[in-house]
């Protein structure tokens, strides 16, 4: 992880089915450009690598002065001085990339430079192929972690790395494909080239006309191509679809005019003349095209699908669970339950058919994990059990439920209830956020906020101006009378609010004082005195800018 002080400017940033169109997704991948250099338009706004084995890179931050960075670790100690422009942080194999004296190079862990600050632009991490991308005089190539140019920079653009060890490149405006020696796979004659996608073919189009591409350079006349389940994928052809296998060879030759992978129960929703209807492995009509609409089979055994301009449920023979008679059906859940509309209201049928309430709820939530699901009717809300009873009388403005905690609103005020629907907390909550924390809930009260516990019990009343989220040490930022601290999980005061501003990342506890921000222990006390102007938090999995 690393953490970036700086003198810069930066804004604080915390984070059915009724007939759709059944255009076919042909999962393109999306392109990785030039945004994964380090220049001074993308530098804090790249996605960076999801995780990383270094552990000493772990424990440095980044810190700037008078616009110059360096890193400092997690006890305040400054262990390279700023000298550079930007630093990003360490890639898996030791080494930063820097800017200096407008060039990018890379340094290790002990502040050196391991390759020289010559590049116009660098790639700010090394791929998992142990290379990074460089720019110099407009020209693109790849270097490794020795700074040996591995790849020419010879290319208008170079793409990164595929995990098949293919890239994109750019060359007179025509695109091709490179393997990770340089070796050229795909000569640069498209117009234009995807990367490769999960199903291991690359899009590329030539004369306004499309193909895909392998690996290996071989040329497909496919329009479009989903992903391989089951080894099978579905394709367009001359605009009509087929399935191929993993050789790219047709198992079911294209001859509908749409078609669906097959499900679990080896059938795939077809469709052929305007009529949706299933077939087999063999391409064999098991269900013939009669229907406006068609899903594939779920793993219990039931499809949705449309007729006469109504939707329903089919078994594996073809057979209406129960007849098309809704505007609007959705999945079974795991137990056997299905939310549909009919006449604009809701209800839930099981997957026998019978309806387990009929449609008469204005609104309607699908069942959650306590087996209760939230409806609504004649304007007012309550919950409903598995066996279509009340669990809670809709009489209510609106319910929530956390944990063990359920929250009613009544009169424009939340406040809590037993499974009685009596409150034990009376109404007097103007909102409540229980996305803080799974056993927390903070709840507030004219712009003040409070903590209650996932039994609905009061810890601490509405009287922060603001908080933030617990973090991983357990502590959550709050603010009282224009000062900012930290709470715990008791709401009990473990930094005492006396700072302008508090941040918490992990373990790490930023302060500022006298407009300077600066590294505090839980005792409140600084081990890294208010020097630095601004804080940013960059890590291999996640970013947060201040």
């Amino acid at each position: 992880m690393i953490y970036v002080l700086n003198t810069s400017v930066f804004c604080r940033t915390p984070q059915s089915y009724s007939g759709q169109n059944h255009n076919q997704n042909t999962n393109a991948a999306n392109d990785t450009h030039k945004d994964r250099f380090t220049n001074t338009q993308n530098l804090l706004f790249s996605i960076l690598p999801k995780k990383s084995t270094i552990k000493k890179s772990a424990k440095n931050r980044s810190v700037k002065q008078n616009d110059k960075y360096g890193i400092i670790n997690e006890s305040g100690k400054i262990i390279i001085k700023p000298k550079y422009e930007t630093v990003f942080h360490f890639s898996e194999n030791g080494l930063a990339c820097i800017k200096r004296k407008g060039k990018w190079g890379y340094i290790n862990m002990a502040g050196k430079m391991a390759i020289k600050a010559k590049y116009d632009e660098a790639e700010y991490y090394f791929q998992n192929n142990g290379l990074a991308c460089v720019c110099r005089k407009g020209k693109y190539g790849c270097i490794n972690k020795h700074g040996k140019t591995i790849i020419k920079p010879k290319y208008d653009d170079l793409f990164s790395f595929s995990e098949a060890g293919l890239a994109r490149i750019e060359l007179n405006g025509k695109c091709g494909i490179i393997d990770t020696t340089g070796k050229v796979i795909v000569e640069p004659i498209y117009d234009y080239i995807n990367q490769f996608e999960e199903n291991g073919l690359a899009r590329a189009t030539l004369n306004s006309k499309t193909y895909y591409i392998d690996k290996n350079g071989k040329i497909f006349n496919f329009t479009s191509v989903g992903k391989f389940e089951n080894d099978l994928a579905v394709v367009e052809s001359d605009n009509k679809y087929g399935i191929i296998d993993t050789t790219y060879q047709f198992v079911i030759k294209p001859q509908f005019d749409y078609s669906r992978n097959f499900a679990e129960n080896n059938l795939a929703a077809v469709a052929i003349n305007g009529k949706w209807g299933y077939i087999d492995k063999a391409g064999n009509t098991v269900i013939k095209p009669q229907f406006e609409y068609a899903l594939n089979f779920s793993k219990n055994g039931m499809a949705i699908v449309k007729l006469n301009g109504k939707h329903g449920y089919i078994d594996e023979k073809g057979k209406m669970l129960a007849e098309a008679s809704f505007d609007e059906v959705y999945d079974f859940d795991e137990k056997g339950l299905a939310k549909i509309r009919q006449d604009n209201k809701f209800g839930f049928i099981d997957t026998s058919g019978k309806m387990l309430t009929e449609a008469i709820f204005d609104k309607a939530d699908n069942f959650e994990e306590n087996g209760w699901a939230m409806v609504t009717i004649n304007e007012k809300t309550g919950c409903i059990d598995r066996t279509g009873k009340f669990a809670i009388e809709p009489k209510f403005e609106d319910v929530t439920i956390h944990k063990n905690a359920i929250f009613a609103k009544q009169n424009g005020k939340w406040g809590i209830i037993d499974k009685n629907s009596n409150f034990t907390t009376e109404p007097q909550f103007d909102q409540i956020d229980s996305y803080s924390d799974k056993n927390i809930v903070f709840v507030e009260t004219d712009n003040k906020w409070g903590i209650v516990d996932s039994t609905g019990r009061v810890l601490v009343k509405p009287m922060f101006a603001r908080h933030g989220i617990f973090k991983e040490n357990g502590l959550a930022e709050v603010r009282l009378n224009g000062k900012s601290g930290c709470i715990d999980r008791t709401g009990k005061f473990v930094i005492e609010p006396k700072f302008e501003d508090v941040t918490i990342h992990k373990n790490v506890i930023f302060a500022k004082q006298n407009g300077k921000w600066g590294i505090i222990d839980t005792d409140s006390n600084f081990i890294a005195e208010p020097q630095f102007d601004n804080v940013i938090y960059v890590s291999h999995d996640d970013f947060i800018y201040y």
